[in-house]
């Protein structure tokens, strides 16, 4: 059964935030500073930027999906991060940004994938997911970065290169699905585990 309540939630103290835990077996509420730190909001631009994320967890707007991104690694000293996505229905995605966004519907979950070359990261592709059929749509178009920013209408918009040109670019879905590649996303049980059972 999913559950998209945060395990964690966020409180303000002074420029920084704590993270309390809802853990039953957590002291006072407070986890151990060994699991979890202070987390600074006044980070300079651009490393306060989405695609900077170091975890991120969004709830779909109906409530009955949550996706996951915990423990991001940045791709190169200083640079934006990756991590797998996971899914509280099942889905399982390497190389992600926890820059991701979920349609106004909860049908769909964009996240911008890294593609890899010779071992090297190369560039981002827009991923969207279709969470009913459990299909994957990978773009033509290419970035080093992408950001989400808004997928409403059947139109979802995002930046391109979001600390650099601040170039928008929209796709119309699921119309853009005919020039996009097709591909088939890794489901699976224990997966849904990962996300449902440890919040």
């Amino acid at each position: 059964m999913i559950n998209p309540r945060p395990a964690m939630e966020l409180t303000s103290e002074g420029n920084s935030t704590i993270i309390i835990s809802n853990h039953p077996h957590s002291r006072s509420g407070m986890t151990s500073l060994k699991r979890c730190a202070k987390i600074r909001m006044t980070d300079p631009w651009p490393y306060n930027l989405p695609i900077f994320r170091r975890n991120h967890r969004a709830t779909s707007p109906n409530g009955r999906d949550c996706a996951e991104i915990t423990g991001a690694y940045e791709v190169s000293m200083s640079n934006p991060t990756y991590g797998t996505l996971h899914t509280a229905s099942g889905l399982v995605l390497e190389y992600c940004s926890p820059s991701f966004l979920w349609s106004d519907d909860s049908r769909f979950l964009a996240v911008p994938q890294f593609f890899m070359r010779l071992k090297v990261f190369r560039r981002q592709r827009m991923v969207i997911i279709d969470t009913r059929t459990r299909s994957g749509y990978r773009s033509p178009e290419v970035a080093y970065y992408y950001q989400p920013e808004n997928f409403s209408a059947e139109s979802l918009t995002a930046i391109v290169e979001p600390f650099k040109t601040k170039k928008e670019v929209r796709w119309q879905v699921p119309e853009c699905f005919e020039r996009f590649s097709l591909f088939t996303p890794q489901w699976n049980e224990e997966a849904q585990q990962v996300v449902s059972l440890n919040r």
